[in-house]
């Protein structure tokens, strides 16, 4: 991770609001990434089922449902890596987390 202005990895220049505030905001983009399915995919699940089945092709739903799993397993692991991030940038500038 690397902060705009700053060496790569140093982030004992910032005070520790700065990168409290940029561990808040990691792990809010981890949360919505991990929300996609319900937010992004979801809504398009009733018009696409419909199209799908009115043209007789079964092999197209299998299909979405594939893409739909990949995208759906793609943002979980970009937010688990976003959560380790965060992880780790509170253990390098050792954060008192607040409850």
């Amino acid at each position: 991770m690397c902060f705009v202005g700053s060496p790569r990895g140093d982030l004992t220049s910032h005070p520790a609001e700065d990168v409290q505030y940029w561990r808040t905001e990691i792990l809010r983009q981890a949360k919505l990434l991990r929300l996609v399915p319900l937010w992004y995919l979801l809504p398009l699940v009733p018009g696409l089922v419909l199209f799908f089945w009115s043209t007789h092709v079964p092999s197209a739903l299998l299909i979405l449902v594939i893409v739909f799993g990949l995208v759906t397993w793609l943002d979980l692991r970009a937010a688990s890596k976003l959560e380790q991030d965060a992880d780790a940038l509170t253990s390098a500038y050792k954060l008192e987390l607040n409850p």
